[in-house]
């Protein structure tokens, strides 16, 4: 995800929603409880938010000088100096440490996290098996730099939901640089196996999901291709893609962003709106439903997009999703703090299909085939 400058006017109230799987703290609220509908993180009001991104069962917001993170601990994916057990959880936001300046985008997957920083350098940091930190292979607590591409290198991407790892750097020459599995085809080569690769596509900004990947091209086009056990692909059936396919369902929507979840996708529109598509088993589609029908096709979500609300961000976990929303102080009228958060989680009930569901753990129901 990219630090978005337009987070920093004054008037506006910026606050980070989150929804789905609760079950490792990735949702910030202290606890570990699931949501169907989004709810805003208490503990990042009032900070000055940029960005938000999200891996297997952890979650990254991007602030004006720094970065915070928060969920599952494993294989020291949250940069926060210590390598912690399979078990142990982060349920609020604490600071990333290790960072040498600032940031222009990060991206994490189940065990890794990739950054790029204002001078055009890559951190890597977390677990760095299979080639996902390109060039090391042990475990990394805290960020450290590991590959500078070229100048203007941002890190558009990486992820290494269940089993599968994959991570993208986008460059400013418009090329992509993949590595890591590519056993389902989601390094978009055509084929399958396992190898570290490069090669140029023009593209916008790229995803990667548990097995599948997509990425925003020219005119604001979305491609997708790999896995497509739950409709995630968003072409309307569950075949696999092992090539970059594009969604027709979106054709005319111009597409700024996109996330990718183990096997649920959100890709949000330039005017704002999000589209998601795939599993919905831990409410990770946020339509308030706790076991909903997986959507094959995208759908619109409501509020998002709405006058006065600004979708700055979207990102996925494998089960989760996080979104940064931007309101006018004074379409909420003039509340800050707190009370501006509590007005944002009212005009999401008044929008949505109900009050959703609060549940202890994951449901980890609603996709034959996914690897949970």
């Amino acid at each position: 995800m990219e630090a978005n400058p337009r987070m920093e006017a004054s008037d506006d109230v910026c606050v980070l929603l989150t929804w789905g799987d609760g079950s490792y703290g990735a949702l910030g609220h202290g606890e570990r409880l699931s949501e169907t509908v989004p709810r805003v993180v208490l503990a990042l009001v009032p900070t000055e938010l940029r960005g938000v991104s999200c891996g297997s069962a952890t979650t990254f917001a991007l602030t004006a000088d720094g970065a915070f993170s928060f969920g599952a601990a494993v294989g020291g994916v949250l940069g926060q100096g210590a390598v912690r057990g399979d078990t142990s959880c982060v349920c609020t936001p604490q600071r990333v440490t290790g960072l040498r300046g600032g940031l222009t985008s990060l991206a994490c997957g189940d065990r890794h996290a990739l950054a790029a920083g204002e001078g055009g350098e890559l951190y890597a940091w977390g677990d760095g098996g299979d080639g996902r930190l390109w060039d090391c292979p042990g475990e990394a607590p805290e960020p450290a730099i590991s590959l500078a591409v070229d100048a203007g290198v941002r890190a558009a991407a990486a992820s290494a939901q269940a089993d599968s790892s994959v991570a993208a750097v986008a460059c400013g020459s418009g090329r992509l640089w993949m590595f890591g599995d590519n056993g389902d085809g989601q390094l978009g080569l055509g084929d399958g196996g396992a190898r570290r690769i490069s090669g140029p596509q023009r593209v916008r900004t790229v995803a990667c999901g548990g097995f599948f990947t997509a990425a925003v091209v020219a005119g604001g086009g979305m491609v997708t291709f790999g896995a497509n056990e739950c409709g995630q692909l968003g072409h309307g059936g569950r075949e696999a893609e092992r090539a970059p396919r594009l969604v027709r369902a979106l054709e005319g929507t111009p597409i700024a962003q996109v996330a990718c979840g183990a096997c649920h996708l959100v890709a949000l529109s330039e005017t704002g709106a999000l589209h998601v598509c795939g599993r919905n088993g831990d409410g990770e589609l946020g339509t308030g439903d706790l076991v909903g029908a997986n959507a094959e096709l995208p759908r619109r979500l409501p509020l998002f997009g709405d006058p006065g609300v600004c979708t700055v961000a979207v990102a996925c976990g494998s089960f989760h999703t996080a979104a940064v929303v931007r309101l006018s102080r004074r379409r909420l009228g003039g509340l800050v703090g707190e009370r501006a958060a509590a007005a944002v989680e009212e005009r999401i009930a008044r929008r949505g299909r109900g009050v959703g569901v609060r549940n202890k753990g994951g449901g980890r129901g609603g996709c034959e085939g996914c690897l949970v």
